[in-house]
């Protein structure tokens, strides 16, 4: 069995998520935990408090970063070339993001191909996804990968919405909303 962990970090707890992957492809919850982070004192105390879980102690996990960290953009280029689309898109976004392009991490979907490139970017500073990974990993935990909060539940949710309607996803926060348009099983926009 391969055990997964997926940690959510909010603003007011800490959640964790342990599953169990099968050898047959099946998956099942093995464990989770949810820790107040102004009862522990901090989110540092929470995040130790989950390190002290012992079935918790995995190598790696998965994790987010809130949507509102994040830039998002639709853009059209004129070509369909994966390695020109990554080779461009820093200057095609530069004007139209907070950040300077060489201080940032950007990915894309495809959203089409039919003339060019119609794609949907992220963009988040690189020092929030370094501080995230530091973080974590001060308490053994090896982010994996890092995802948009909500964009994981609207991509599980696409596998069963009817391809030829338009979604969305509204997740409601005490502080925050936010929104997830996909169609087609493609995010549109955040």
């Amino acid at each position: 069995a391969k055990y997964i962990l997926g940690l959510d970090v909010g603003k007011s707890c800490l959640k964790a998520v342990l599953l169990e992957a099968g050898l047959r492809g099946g998956m099942r919850i093995a464990a989770w935990e949810k820790v107040e982070i102004a009862a522990m004192g901090g989110l540092r105390e929470a995040l130790r408090r989950l390190q002290e879980i012992p079935i918790l102690a995995v190598p790696s996990c998965h994790t987010s970063i809130p949507a509102k960290a994040f830039s998002f953009r639709n853009i059209k280029l004129p070509f369909k070339d994966r390695k020109k689309i990554c080779q461009t898109l820093p200057f095609e976004l530069e004007g139209q993001i907070p950040h300077p392009a060489e201080s940032v991490l950007i990915d894309f979907i495809v959203l089409g191909q039919a003339q060019g490139s119609d794609l949907f970017t992220a963009v988040i500073p690189k020092t929030d996804v370094e501080e995230r990974i530091a973080l974590l990993s001060d308490y053994g935990f090896d982010a994996e990968s890092i995802d948009v909060d909500t964009v994981a539940v609207a991509a599980r949710l696409m596998t069963a919405a009817p391809a030829d309607s338009l979604a969305l996803l509204l997740d409601i926060g005490a502080a925050e909303t936010t929104g997830v348009f996909f169609k087609e099983g493609k995010i549109l926009q955040v």
